[in-house]
Protein backbone atom coordinates (compact mmCIF):
# COMPACT_ATOMS: atom_id res chain seq x y z
CA UNK A 1 0.00 0.00 0.00
CA UNK A 2 2.56 2.14 0.87
CA UNK A 3 4.66 1.70 -2.14
CA UNK A 4 1.45 2.35 -4.50
CA UNK A 5 1.12 5.95 -2.46
CA UNK A 6 4.44 6.52 -3.29
CA UNK A 7 4.36 5.46 -6.47
CA UNK A 8 1.41 7.84 -6.76
CA UNK A 9 2.65 10.79 -5.50
CA UNK A 10 5.37 10.64 -8.14
CA UNK A 11 3.58 10.10 -10.91
CA UNK A 12 1.30 13.46 -9.89
CA UNK A 13 4.53 15.08 -8.93
CA UNK A 14 6.16 14.29 -12.34
CA UNK A 15 2.65 15.53 -14.39
CA UNK A 16 2.70 19.05 -12.68
CA UNK A 17 6.14 19.41 -13.56
CA UNK A 18 5.63 17.97 -17.22
CA UNK A 19 2.20 20.48 -17.34
CA UNK A 20 4.21 24.06 -15.94
CA UNK A 21 7.24 23.18 -17.43
CA UNK A 22 7.68 26.89 -19.25
CA UNK A 23 7.72 27.38 -22.84
CA UNK A 24 10.54 29.56 -25.43
CA UNK A 25 7.94 32.69 -25.20
CA UNK A 26 8.27 32.55 -20.95
CA UNK A 27 11.97 32.49 -20.99
CA UNK A 28 11.81 35.56 -23.77
CA UNK A 29 9.70 37.52 -21.95
CA UNK A 30 11.76 37.21 -18.53
CA UNK A 31 15.05 37.84 -20.00
CA UNK A 32 13.50 40.79 -21.96
CA UNK A 33 12.00 41.92 -18.17
CA UNK A 34 15.98 41.99 -16.65
CA UNK A 35 17.08 43.75 -20.15
CA UNK A 36 14.38 46.37 -19.45
CA UNK A 37 14.96 47.14 -15.78
CA UNK A 38 18.41 47.19 -16.81
CA UNK A 39 18.23 49.31 -19.54
CA UNK A 40 15.40 52.02 -17.56
CA UNK A 41 17.92 51.92 -14.32
CA UNK A 42 20.78 53.01 -16.56
CA UNK A 43 18.80 55.63 -17.70
CA UNK A 44 17.58 57.18 -14.72
CA UNK A 45 21.02 57.33 -13.11
CA UNK A 46 22.64 60.79 -14.00
CA UNK A 47 26.07 60.73 -15.76
CA UNK A 48 24.91 57.45 -17.38
CA UNK A 49 26.11 56.87 -21.09
CA UNK A 50 21.80 56.32 -21.34
CA UNK A 51 20.84 59.64 -19.11
CA UNK A 52 18.42 62.28 -21.00
CA UNK A 53 18.30 59.65 -24.37
CA UNK A 54 14.95 58.46 -23.99
CA UNK A 55 15.17 57.28 -27.62
CA UNK A 56 18.25 56.14 -27.00
CA UNK A 57 17.32 53.86 -24.43
CA UNK A 58 14.03 52.87 -26.30
CA UNK A 59 16.46 51.63 -29.13
CA UNK A 60 18.99 49.66 -26.91
CA UNK A 61 15.55 47.69 -25.14
CA UNK A 62 14.67 46.92 -28.45
CA UNK A 63 17.73 45.88 -29.92
CA UNK A 64 18.12 43.93 -26.78
CA UNK A 65 15.14 41.89 -26.96
CA UNK A 66 15.74 41.16 -30.86
CA UNK A 67 19.21 39.58 -29.80
CA UNK A 68 16.91 37.61 -27.46
CA UNK A 69 14.60 36.48 -29.70
CA UNK A 70 16.94 35.69 -32.47
CA UNK A 71 19.90 34.05 -30.65
CA UNK A 72 17.87 32.45 -27.45
CA UNK A 73 17.88 28.71 -27.83
CA UNK A 74 15.25 27.05 -25.20
CA UNK A 75 15.78 22.89 -24.45
CA UNK A 76 12.93 21.97 -23.13
CA UNK A 77 13.71 18.51 -20.83
CA UNK A 78 10.28 18.05 -20.48
CA UNK A 79 10.09 18.77 -16.51
CA UNK A 80 12.41 21.34 -16.57
CA UNK A 81 13.24 24.17 -19.58
CA UNK A 82 17.13 26.08 -20.01
CA UNK A 83 17.19 28.73 -22.17
CA UNK A 84 20.74 29.86 -23.25
CA UNK A 85 22.10 32.39 -25.34
CA UNK A 86 23.80 31.41 -28.61
CA UNK A 87 26.12 33.89 -30.53
CA UNK A 88 27.50 32.68 -33.61
CA UNK A 89 30.75 31.61 -32.62
CA UNK A 90 30.36 31.48 -29.37
CA UNK A 91 29.55 29.02 -26.46
CA UNK A 92 26.05 29.07 -25.72
CA UNK A 93 25.65 30.71 -22.21
CA UNK A 94 23.02 29.47 -19.67
CA UNK A 95 20.82 32.43 -18.45
CA UNK A 96 17.66 31.25 -17.70
CA UNK A 97 16.08 28.24 -16.18
CA UNK A 98 12.00 27.14 -16.03
CA UNK A 99 10.58 25.49 -14.03
CA UNK A 100 6.89 25.21 -12.68
CA UNK A 101 5.77 27.46 -14.74
CA UNK A 102 7.90 30.20 -13.29
CA UNK A 103 11.65 31.36 -15.45
CA UNK A 104 14.72 32.32 -13.18
CA UNK A 105 17.03 34.64 -15.29
CA UNK A 106 19.74 35.93 -13.98
CA UNK A 107 19.06 38.60 -10.91
CA UNK A 108 18.46 42.29 -12.20
CA UNK A 109 20.91 43.77 -10.71
CA UNK A 110 23.97 41.75 -11.39
CA UNK A 111 23.00 42.91 -15.16
CA UNK A 112 22.43 46.38 -13.98
CA UNK A 113 25.88 45.95 -12.79
CA UNK A 114 27.28 44.23 -16.25
CA UNK A 115 25.67 46.96 -18.33
CA UNK A 116 26.89 50.06 -16.32
CA UNK A 117 30.68 48.81 -15.64
CA UNK A 118 32.91 50.24 -17.37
Amino acid sequence: MKKLLFLGIVVILGALLVITCPDREKHVEAIDRVIDYSVNRAAEESGSAFSDEYLGTLLISQLSSLAVESFLEVDNYFVVSIGRLAFPGEEPQTISVGLLGHVFTVDKEEAYELLTSE
